[in-house]
């Protein structure tokens, strides 16, 4: 298996609530800032420090997030740095992609 630093969208499968969401961006200046939970494909998990959230609609469960993703393989952290991530993400569903995802497993 190859880790590689990769720009790229990832389909998430499964993420947090929206209070989940909300909790950890009132707390995301602190130097422990919470992180949530991203599971995309191929097993990976991402835990966010979200830094902002915005309504992408009206409907009150779609959302763009930015943050701060740290890429982790069936539960472990990979020692990568930090990466900035954009996410569009529906708490209906738990479901959307995230772009400029840190880390390419092949």
């Amino acid at each position: 298996m190859e880790a590689r630093m990769s720009k790229t969208t990832k389909t998430i499968v499964k993420g947090p609530s929206k209070d989940a969401m909300f909790d950890a961006l009132k707390n995301y200046k602190s130097i422990n800032a919470p992180r949530v939970q991203f599971s995309i494909e191929k097993g990976i998990a991402q835990e966010v420090a979200i830094t902002g959230i915005s309504l992408e609609d009206g409907s009150g469960e779609s959302w763009n997030i930015q943050g701060r993703a740290r890429a982790m393989i069936k539960g472990t952290a990979v020692t990568l740095p930090d990466t900035q991530v954009r996410i569009y993400f529906r708490t209906d569903t738990r479901r959307g992609y995230m772009k400029d995802s840190p880390l390419t497993i092949r």
